[in-house]
């Protein structure tokens, strides 16, 4: 198998660490008996052809033989290979969604681009592994497997299902394929909630491109379908309501924080993902339901604590809505004790129970702009220990 691997030139080819002499070596090792040595492998691919979103000029030639790696696996390992093929998908898919181009007009922007580089600027990216067409390359070399992974993997798998939604996601030219197979995933009676979200997450995806037409009403026909408030809350998230409704059923998905947490921890989503991830779509309501969205992030943190789930985005749509519409340090400097209403120190008094020091240092650069008017430590460690001071006022102050 990889007939045609050792043929290309991948020591001309360059990857975000260096030339790309080692990706053949990795690719064999994805098929490999060994679990741990593809494991391995795989995660070293992650950070050197596809480097925190960036291409390079050894990504697009690895893809067809990352695609034929994972026809010949297992399915939970061909599902990892998909994932990697969908992440590098991804960065070209979400400039086509949010310029609203067309998959043709995004290769002719991305060439014409490179062509009005200074012959210096594009020296330099040269120099690095990644010209502009590098996009447009590696994201039609994506595109081209689609077909054959479709017709040769086992659709039936589960996690193959998976892994094909995050791929079809990115692929509106793909866009009927990706339907079809969504549409048998909600509608199907297994209640497979990662299954259903995967669907709703492609879904949502292909809504925005300019060259799908009719998603939305699928999602609009398949929301209240479902009892699952772990899909639930991914129907409405990817509707994109601004309306009041969209709030109310927000809001009421985010009542059931502790039934969204057990579902994110048994499905391996991450510690409270879909919980951060409503809370985070509260904020075009804060400026004008503040109360509302304040009294329902309060209720979420204890639950949060209670799984020992991170924290942060909690924090920071509270304190978004209790500042909305004037900036943080305004808030905090403008208002004294005597001055807040009973939602503001209860709130704030949640700020300082569950606030980012409950976590750990790395989140209290933010929050220690947010009330440096205060004249707090502006050391981490040293306003960690500060706050955790009986007598602090900030302490005092926010007490309910």
């Amino acid at each position: 198998m990889f007939s045609g691997l050792d043929e290309i030139e991948w020591a001309q080819l360059i990857h975000a660490y260096r030339d790309a002499s080692d990706v053949p070596d990795d690719i064999r090792a994805l098929v490999s008996t060994d679990e741990k040595l593809a494991k391995d492998a795989l995660w070293r691919l992650f950070g050197n052809i596809y480097h925190q979103g960036t291409r390079y000029t050894a990504t697009a030639p690895a893809v067809p033989f990352l695609a034929e790696a994972a026809l010949a696996v297992e399915p939970e390992r061909s599902a990892a290979v998909l994932d990697l093929l969908s992440a590098i998908a991804e960065p070209a898919a979400d400039r086509i969604y949010d310029d609203q181009m067309t998959v043709a007009s995004f290769a002719t922007t991305v060439r014409d681009e490179e062509n009005a580089l200074s012959v210096e600027a594009l020296a330099e990216c040269r120099k690095f592994g990644c010209p502009p067409t590098v996009e447009a390359d590696v994201y039609e070399a994506v595109i081209a497997q689609i077909p054959r992974l479709i017709s040769a993997l086992d659709v039936s798998h589960r996690d193959i299902q998976i892994g094909l939604f995050g791929l079809l996601g990115n692929a509106p030219s793909h866009s009927e394929d990706a339907q079809d197979l969504a549409e048998k995933a909600l509608l199907s009676s297994g209640g497979d909630d990662a299954l259903q979200v995967a669907a709703v997450e492609c879904l949502s995806r292909l809504g925005r491109s300019v060259e799908v037409e009719h998603v939305a009403l699928q999602i609009e026909k398949l929301a209240d379908m479902h009892s699952s408030p772990f899909v639930k809350a991914h129907l409405v998230l990817a509707k994109n309501d601004r309306s009041e409704a969209g709030l109310d059923a927000l809001l009421s998905v985010l009542d059931q924080a502790e039934k969204l947490y057990e579902i994110d921890r048994e499905t391996e989503r991450g510690k409270g993902w879909t919980v951060s991830h409503i809370a985070n779509a509260l904020k075009p309501w804060a400026a004008s339901k503040k109360d509302r969205i304040c009294e329902a992030l309060m209720r979420s943190l204890p639950v949060a604590k209670k799984f020992e789930a991170d924290t942060s985005v909690l924090i920071d749509v509270l304190v978004y809505a209790l500042a909305s519409p004037q900036p943080s340090k305004d808030f905090f400097a403008k208002k004294r004790a005597k001055d807040l209403t009973s939602i503001e120190r209860r709130a704030l008094h949640n700020i300082v129970e569950f606030g980012f020091w409950k976590i750990g240092d790395q989140w209290l650069g933010n929050f220690t702009m947010q009330i440096a008017s205060y004249g707090l430590p502006d050391r981490p460690a040293d306003l960690r220990r500060y706050l955790e001071t009986k007598e602090n006022p900030l302490t005092r102050w926010f007490r309910p």
